[in-house]
């Protein structure tokens, strides 16, 4: 297994394999867009410590199908809230599978702000074939792991394959969102609706989303809010805030608090991925206390942005960040 540069994997999960449209042909060619099987691949660190980020391919060059999503828009499901993890297929065929010149490939990505220690299950990814594969059927070729600051870290952490689970030929489905507890509730004045039941709070959770189209890699803005009307919960680091599940992204918050010194108390809010995600649409949340028990509004805050950029690291023009929802928690 070799190490690989953080910019070498970067630029190959972004700029897959090309090929013809033709796919490989069953065992040993990656891949058949004649499924039978239909699977669920789990990823996982073994050992050693995520402390900054993660990166592995696996070739599965000897397994009878392919995962199922071209490139980052493989069929995956992130297993752990607190690091934030991509997979991307290498094969650029129809639904992913592989055509005569791809790289059977998987690249897993996995980045985090506060170190995590194995074991850690990463991903489950869906895999489809004419017969069920083995865990020797997926081999890690490359590797490369570094900490918060950027260093390398040596040895990394061990990645595999831990479990595959295979039903037979694909059935349809459907699932029915959950209803909106709070949708018929109505509650007295000075009370709020939550999880159906109508409680006095001053807690809230502030939900904000960016304004513009476009493929965000990075953003930072600054949360200004007012400390005679409320304050974010926590200060420094340990403030009460998280990515939208939806961007899956490495992010970092801090709160100054209410500052004796007359300077405007905010939150800095900053995310980063390596794939990037795309808006508009959610970004974080941050969970809120009124002063005075009313909930905050859009007008309750002033939000600037102070960097926000694409994979290619072009600026994002007239990017902008708002309160998307004000949502009453339990006090």
């Amino acid at each position: 297994m070799r190490q690989l540069s953080p910019l070498a994997l970067a630029l190959a999960i972004l700029l897959p394999a090309c090929g013809d449209d033709s796919p490989s042909g069953g065992a040993n060619g990656g891949g058949s867009n004649t499924a039978q099987i239909d699977c669920q691949v789990r990823f996982a660190m073994l050992d050693g410590e995520l402390t900054g980020e993660f990166q592995a391919i696996f070739d599965y060059g000897r397994a009878a199908g392919h995962f199922f999503g071209v490139n980052t828009g493989v069929e995956c499901e992130r297993l752990d809230s607190r690091a934030a993890v991509y997979g991307a297929n290498q094969c650029t065929g129809r639904d992913g599978a592989c055509r005569d010149r791809d790289r059977s490939a998987m690249y897993i990505v996995a980045q985090t702000t506060r170190p995590i220690s194995a074991p850690l299950d990463l991903l489950d990814c869906r895999f489809v074939g004419s017969e069920a594969p083995a865990l020797d059927d997926f081999a890690l070729v490359a590797t490369y792991a570094s900490d918060a600051d950027g260093a390398v870290v040596e040895p990394p952490p061990t990645i595999a394959v831990t479990g595959i689970e295979c039903k037979g030929p694909e059935t349809t489905t459907t699932t029915l969102p959950a209803p909106d507890s709070c949708e018929d509730v109505s509650c007295p004045e000075g009370e709020s609706c939550v999880d159906g039941d109508c409680v006095v709070t001053h807690r809230y959770v502030v939900e904000l989303e960016t304004d513009v189209a476009a493929s965000y890699a990075h953003l930072q803005v600054d949360i200004f809010y007012d400390c005679d009307s409320g304050r974010f919960d926590g200060l420094g680091d340990a403030v009460a805030c998280r990515p939208a599940p939806e961007i899956n992204a490495y992010a970092a918050f801090n709160n100054t608090g209410c500052l004796t010194d007359g300077s405007a108390p905010h939150v800095t809010a900053a995310a980063i991925s390596l794939l990037g995600w795309p808006g508009p649409g959610p970004f974080v949340s941050c969970e809120y206390t009124s002063a005075t028990g009313a909930p905050p509004t859009a007008d309750s805050f002033r939000i600037e942005v102070a960097d926000a950029g694409t994979i290619d690291d072009e600026p994002i023009k007239n990017a902008g960040v708002s309160v998307g929802a004000v949502r009453p928690i339990a006090p």
